[in-house]
Parts: structure tokens; sequence; C-alpha cells
């Protein structure tokens, strides 16, 4: 996931990419630094609910939420 990131994010390049303690089934999820997350669906499968995900975070949440979300392609 480290070079992954760095690839596509370069700005986050140098962030340690550590997992987390518990992990779901459809994404691997990791921190990236000491603020963010990372999270990368398993299986081909899984992909879609990424662009599902990023448009209902981006509008439900967008008073509440300080985080920036990115979608990498």
């Amino acid at each position: 996931m480290s070079r992954l990131i760095a690839a596509r994010f370069p700005q986050w390049g140098g962030l340690p990419v550590t997992p987390v303690d518990i992990d779901g089934w459809d994404n691997r999820t990791c921190r990236l630094g000491s603020d963010m997350t990372a999270r990368l669906p398993t299986a081909a499968g899984y992909v879609p609910a990424v662009t599902k995900e990023h448009e209902w975070l981006s509008v439900d949440l967008q008073p509440v939420r300080r985080a920036r979300l990115r979608v990498g392609r």
C-alpha cells in the first residue's frame, strides 16, 4: 500500500502506513500518518462500492466531516 500511495498521492508518500488492528472484509484499512486512513478494496468486485461511498460521504456528511476524501484511479 505504501508504494501505491506514493505513486498516486506523492504529497503523502513519505507518511508511515500501519495496518489497523480490526479490518473489514471488503476493504483493507491502514493508518496513513497520524491523522488519516487509507482503504483499498480487497477484490475487483468491491471497487464499485468505493465510488458509492465517496459520493455519500461527500454529500451526507459535508457539514460535519473534517477529512478530505480522495479517490485514486
